[in-house]
């Protein structure tokens, strides 16, 4: 059984990106608070179709879909 990895891979790379920027957190609870951020902005809101569009599930959150996505 082949494995594919490379969408596991692609989410590393970019909270990698991410973490670079910030040069490191002040506590566990901003690291968990990030990645729960980042998780939702990588199934929610990135791309032009996300994991959750993807996946059939219609949330109808709009053009904004962050600002939507807050409101919800």
């Amino acid at each position: 059984m082949k494995h594919n990895n490379n969408p596991i891979e692609r989410y590393n790379e970019d909270v990698k990106q991410r973490y670079k920027i910030i040069r490191g957190f002040k506590s566990f609870e901003l690291a968990n608070a990030f990645l729960d951020l980042r998780r939702i902005v990588y199934n929610f809101i990135r791309g032009d179709e996300t994991r959750v569009m993807k996946a059939g599930i219609a949330l109808g959150l709009g053009h904004n879909r962050l600002e939507s996505l807050i409101k919800f």
